[in-house]
């Protein structure tokens, strides 16, 4: 709210002078990132802290994401260039089909193979799930 309250909401947003002013407005918008990935850390910690197997496989699946997801999104994006559908629907749409053919090329050709060996390490087959202890609330 501070630094909305600094810059308005005129549109279009114009560059800020150099000053004392600046140096505040960066301030406020590094501690408002901040606590922003911290309160999300806590939300985290707080409700996802048990075992999931769906997000084992996300966790284990995210390098091969990392890597490959950039030439799909950009091939992605010439596709829907050539729609003119508003971003509020090419966005989710976009992200759901990128997200699906990650996972699909992932699941596909290299959760079981030397690929995901290499990348992940040797998975442990047959093996429980490491047990977290609760944490004090």
């Amino acid at each position: 709210p501070a630094c909305l309250w600094m810059v308005g909401l005129s549109s279009p947003p114009t560059p800020a002078p150099q000053g004392a002013g600046t140096l505040l407005y960066a301030w406020c918008y590094g501690a408002a990132s901040w606590a922003g990935t911290l309160a999300l850390v806590a939300l985290a910690l707080h409700h996802a802290r048990g075992y999931s197997a769906a997000r084992r496989y996300v966790a284990d699946a995210s390098y091969w994401i990392y890597l490959a997801h950039l030439p799909l999104v950009m091939g992605l994006q010439l596709v829907a260039s050539r729609f003119h559908a508003p971003w509020w629907i090419e966005y989710p749409l976009l992200l759901a089909l990128a997200f699906a053919l990650l996972l699909g090329s992932y699941h596909v050709l290299v959760r079981q193979t030397w690929l995901g060996a290499w990348l992940n390490g040797k998975r442990a087959v047959g093996t429980a799930p490491p047990r977290v202890a609760p944490v004090a609330a």
